[in-house]
């Protein structure tokens, strides 16, 4: 049979078969006094097994020693046994990866946001409800931040701190906070910008600071890296006197023990 009529036959291209001569695994046959190939059934039983093989993941550069190293019988052999055992191991970790997968996804038709894990898209968004509309936007993109450097490990952590931050005793201050930053300007007084300071660090950075420490490792990122990150984000995204506010917060929790 020509080419073109085995290919039909099996359900495969003649660029395929092509493919299966340059690497080896089906023999080429002898052209005949007409100049084509001829093919027989032997052939045909082979290009069937090469794609049966490959419909099961066996990679086609492994396929020639098995097809020749089984006596024609299609029975596994110690090396197609190992290969196999590699092919079930490599489909148990894809199989894994597509329920974690299916776990976000499910996750995120109730999150209001796709742009944040589902364990933290619902926490941030409450968390940022009743922020000033001028900040909400840098307290998401934080989010992301945070969410990408916490790793997966950490994001659960990130979400307590998140809980912390929304939390009764914490709201009210966080709110105020909010409002206030929002509203610095290069107008603002030293002073005004000293009591926001005071009364953020007070009130809230502390007792958060201490939730942190508590939940044990948040990032999974190098800290300088981390600091770096944030600090170029804070130039672009926050005008001078909300940078300033930022750096004296910073400074007053490393003095304080």
């Amino acid at each position: 049979m020509k080419s073109s009529e085995m290919a039909a036959l099996a359900g495969v291209t003649v660029r395929t078969l092509r493919h299966y001569h340059q690497l080896g695994v089906l023999p080429e046959p002898e052209r005949g006094y007409n100049g084509y190939r001829n093919y027989d059934a032997r052939d045909l039983i082979r290009l069937l097994r090469i794609k049966r093989l490959g419909a099961i993941g066996i990679p086609l550069d492994a396929m020639a020693e098995l097809l020749d190293g089984d006596g024609g019988t299609g029975g596994p052999g110690a090396e197609a046994t190992a290969l196999l055992d590699e092919l079930e191991a490599r489909i148990d970790a894809e199989m894994d990866l597509l329920q974690r997968r299916k776990r976000l996804i499910t996750g995120l038709r109730t999150a209001r946001a796709l742009d944040l894990p589902p364990e933290l898209a619902q926490v941030v968004d409450a968390f940022a409800a009743s922020a000033p509309a001028s900040v909400r936007q840098m307290d998401r993109e934080q989010a992301i931040l945070l969410a990408h450097l916490a790793g997966e490990d950490g994001v659960n952590s990130l979400a307590e701190v998140y809980e912390k931050l929304s939390s009764s005793e914490l709201a009210d201050g966080v709110l105020q906070f909010y409002t206030d930053f929002a509203g610095l300007t290069q107008e603002t007084s030293d002073e005004e910008l000293e009591q926001l300071v005071t009364g953020f660090v007070e009130t809230v950075a502390v007792p958060v600071r201490d939730a942190i420490a508590g939940s044990g490792q948040l990032l999974a990122a190098d800290e300088s890296a981390v600091t770096a990150v944030f600090d170029e984000y804070r130039q672009s995204a926050l005008n001078p006197a909300q940078q300033l506010a930022l750096a004296r917060i910073t400074e007053r929790l490393e003095g304080v023990g």
